[in-house]
């Protein structure tokens, strides 16, 4: 999670690396909750911009590329599917 630093800090909790206030800096769950929990940080709202990717443009992809896509999707039978076949299952 990212967190705004409302402080200067410097502590146990950023491994003892300095954060001027202001600052902004990712952190995992646990840490980013203690931060805010003792005042020294808020949360940094995700930009919707930032959460969504747009898709790739499957058409103009190689088969060598859709295989990744869709080995990284899990999809069954990867390796010996079409690509007109992976473009539709990707999608």
């Amino acid at each position: 999670m990212k967190v705004s630093f409302l402080t200067d800090y410097r502590g146990t909790l950023t491994g003892e690396r300095f954060h001027m206030a202001g600052s902004v800096a990712e952190f995992d769950d646990a840490t980013a909750a203690e931060l805010v929990k003792r005042g020294r940080a808020e949360l940094v709202e995700v930009e919707q911009a930032e959460a969504v990717s747009e898709s790739p443009d499957l058409t103009s992809m190689s088969v060598s590329d859709l295989r990744k896509l869709a080995k990284a999707a899990n999809v069954d039978g990867w390796k010996s599917i079409r690509r007109d076949a992976l473009i539709k299952a990707l999608e």
